[in-house]
């Protein structure tokens, strides 16, 4: 996800994210290791997609409102989660993006 999210056609962007919340919901009380991919997933995303897809609130309250219609047993375990995972992924996607940034400007330099 982190590396070939460019790859992923824009249109299928939204389906994919909806399908890692479906996901994640059906294995909030699963194996834990299942439930860190799947956050760390929806968290790469988040470094891919622009806020403003997210909602006006952005991608944590999306999150939370989506949640929000589960029960506690399943909304807290994955909340939790993903606020754990999203700023431990958060200094791995700004090296991500700034490794872009240097690659479009050599090519750029370059040409």
């Amino acid at each position: 996800m982190q590396r070939d999210f460019e790859e992923l056609p824009a249109q299928a962007a939204d389906a994919l994210r909806a399908s890692l919340l479906e996901l994640l919901i059906r294995f909030a009380t699963g194996a834990t290791a299942v439930r860190t991919q799947l956050c760390l997933a929806i968290a790469a995303m988040a470094a891919h997609i622009p806020a403003k897809q997210w909602g006006q609130s952005g991608v944590v309250m999306w999150l939370a409102e989506n949640l929000g219609r589960q029960s506690q047993e399943v909304a807290l375990p994955c909340m939790l989660e993903l606020l754990t995972v999203i700023p431990e992924a958060s200094p791995a996607m700004q090296l991500l993006q700034s490794r872009c940034v240097t690659l479009h400007a050599s090519s750029f330099h370059s040409a």
